[in-house]
């Protein structure tokens, strides 16, 4: 097992990235903050990652097109207020919030999907499920 940050180091010109399983950690996640040029995103974690772990790459890696993150992370109004702000590009979107994130950062709020759906009007898919 090669672990993801020494994956993202290696790799910065990385266009997609599909991993599943519990081979992740944080340091990973943050790790993919240097792969610019990722384009697509999809991961399935056990056990799912904190949130806050995903902010940097998604800060990062403006070209990103398509992301599925359902089953990996809860999502959050941070987390989709991110994505809003950094990748422009985006047309695909998968990911779900399971209730199990805790405190003001673990908040996911109709509004904000709403926002998030309203700014992707244009995309391609967006899905948001327990909602």
């Amino acid at each position: 097992e090669v672990p993801l940050a020494e994956i993202a180091g290696s790799c910065p010109g990385l266009r997609a990235l599909a991993l599943r399983g519990s081979i992740v950690d944080a340091t990973g996640l943050e790790a993919l903050s240097s792969c610019p040029q990722l384009e697509a995103l999809r991961l399935s974690l056990v056990p799912r990652a904190a949130p806050v772990h995903f902010l940097r790459a998604f800060a990062s890696c403006k070209r990103l097109r398509a992301i599925d993150v359902h089953g990996a992370t809860d999502l959050t109004d941070q987390l989709l207020g991110c994505l809003i702000l950094h990748t422009p590009s985006l047309e695909d979107f998968c990911g779900d919030h399971s209730g199990g994130c805790v405190g003001n950062s673990g908040i996911l709020s109709f509004q904000m999907v709403a926002a998030f759906k309203a700014h992707f009007a244009g995309a391609r898919r967006i899905f948001i499920e327990n909602m």
